[in-house]
């Protein structure tokens, strides 16, 4: 397991952590912070994301 301080996690642009109106709160502050518009999200991980999309479409 790796020992890594969760705020370090929490703010690193490359993972999402949280619920799907957390998570797309998160994209929106990483678009704007950084100017990420694209994400990749794992085969595994693509239907829980769907509410995530939801949350997103048009914004």
């Amino acid at each position: 397991m790796l020992k890594v301080d969760p705020k370090m996690v929490a703010d690193s642009p490359f993972a999402l952590m949280g619920p799907p109106a957390k998570i797309a709160e998160d994209l929106i502050a990483r678009r704007e912070r950084w100017g990420l518009s694209y994400i990749i999200v794992g085969g595994e991980d693509v239907n829980s994301f769907a509410p995530v999309i939801k949350i997103l479409a048009g914004k």
